[in-house]
């Protein structure tokens, strides 16, 4: 929906793609999936099982996207939910 959203030119969408709702959803999966880890007593650092250390590239893949993301909305007008999702 993300890409969506950002692929569609406005005169040829019918709305926007992401909500707020998908960002309420996303938040709550996260919380219910916190509460089951023990607390973190130090910093996590990228390294370990392959699968967690592919993990930790994906999160920074996003963050890079999300710093893309604030340059683009500085010259194109962007649904302001996006960037909520991302982070």
């Amino acid at each position: 929906d993300v890409g969506r959203d950002l692929a569609t030119p406005d005169d040829k969408r019918d709305g926007v793609y992401l909500h707020q709702s998908d960002v309420d959803l996303l938040e709550k999966i996260i919380d219910a999936l916190n509460e089951e880890m023990p607390p973190l007593r130090q910093f996590v650092l990228p390294s370990g099982h392959p699968v967690a250390a592919l993990l930790h590239v994906s999160r920074t893949v996003v963050r890079r996207v999300e710093r893309q993301i604030v340059t683009l909305e500085k010259s194109e007008t962007l649904n302001p939910v996006i960037r909520k999702y991302l982070n």
